[in-house]
């Protein structure tokens, strides 16, 4: 009698351990099935992230460049005005000597 008390309660005692650990294998698995979840949600930002910031790039280096066309565009505009301030000042001073 007291050999078939003893097993069962090492039965029900295993029976107990095994739910609970069934319970924090499962509490696990969908602990890591969110985290896979998450992860690629993470993944797809970052790549997103990655994207804006080549795009946001490359538009600098556009603005740049534009930037430097326009900047030589003044300089030479600004050689034509002297260039013309010049000339109409030679002929102002000849005009002037006649």
């Amino acid at each position: 009698e007291w050999t078939r008390q003893l097993g069962e309660d090492i039965d029900s005692e295993i029976a107990d351990m095994t739910k609970e650990y069934q319970k924090k294998l499962e509490a696990e698995r969908d602990a890591t099935l969110r985290f896979k979840g998450e992860n690629g949600i993470m993944k797809k930002r970052f790549t997103a992230l990655v994207k804006d910031i080549e795009d946001q790039k490359e538009e600098i280096k556009q603005m740049l460049e534009k930037e430097k066309k326009l900047n030589d565009h003044v300089t030479e505009q600004g050689e034509r005005i002297r260039s013309k301030k010049r000339i109409t000042r030679d002929k102002d001073e000849t005009i002037g000597f006649k």
